[in-house]
């Protein structure tokens, strides 16, 4: 059967998946399970586990149709910003795709030096660069983006948000609770603070979560006056 798949892919055929059946296209570590939290603490390793704690990882990887970054889903409602990040930094990986709820890659040529994927849905598409530390774009519907250049094309409706509003971005003390990242890094990019920090509800250890406005970092807005979506913003992870 997957051989059947791969020459009517290979044909031009859409081959798509939700939740695990979007994770599995992936190639080499596609990710098995796990929370944030336990995934800084304790690190990704590789297998199954029953333990839905355990943040781990399958070496010899997915069905392989799309490989230029690692795939994880649900990203932003159930805060997987963390085990994203150490799953890419525990296998070598410089790019993740973490697609939200309602929403798709759309990916042509994939394999390709044209390869380039068009944001599809009523959520976002995150792309976390961890070439030089971790910087996330947050892509929405209309957002091209070709992996080759790192670069994404603006939707047709947005226009950069160039003066934020001067109302604070209050920290979080959750900040790997459901949608909560997200959120947080939105409120900052419509925002004129440069940075904000969101602290892990555990405390042994705590982690915190930065995440600052670089010189790379442009935000846009569909209204004139919300961020709805987001380049460069950059991420630290540190214990405190």
């Amino acid at each position: 059967m997957l051989a059947s798949i791969r020459r009517r892919h290979g044909a031009g055929a859409v081959i798509a998946g939700t939740s695990a059946g979007a994770q599995i296209q992936q190639g080499a570590d596609m990710v098995t399970g796990g929370e944030s939290y336990q995934a800084l603490r304790d690190g990704a390793r590789p297998g199954y586990f029953d333990d839905p704690d355990t943040s781990g990882y399958w070496p010899a990887g997915g069905f392989g149709f799309l490989t230029s970054g690692l795939i994880d889903t649900h990203f932003s409602a159930y805060g997987r910003l963390g085990r994203a990040v150490q799953l890419a930094a525990d296998t070598g990986h410089d790019r993740v795709y973490g697609l939200d709820p309602d929403t798709a890659l759309l990916v042509t040529d994939p394999g390709s030096r044209d390869e380039r994927g068009q944001v599809l849905g009523t959520g976002g598409v995150n792309i976390l660069d961890l070439r030089h530390g971790v910087r996330w774009s947050h892509l929405t519907a209309g957002f091209g983006y070709r992996p080759r250049t790192w670069q994404e094309q603006p939707a047709p409706d947005v226009r950069r948000l160039l003066d934020g509003s001067g109302e604070p971005v209050a920290d979080s003390l959750d900040v790997f609770g459901d949608d909560v990242a997200t959120r947080l890094a939105l409120d900052l990019a419509g925002s004129r603070a440069r940075t904000v920090t969101g602290y892990t509800r555990q405390d042994a250890p705590r982690f915190a979560v930065t995440l600052a406005k670089g010189a790379g970092f442009t935000a846009y807005t569909r209204d004139g006056h919300t961020a709805t979506a987001f380049r460069d913003l950059a991420v630290q992870i540190r214990q405190v």
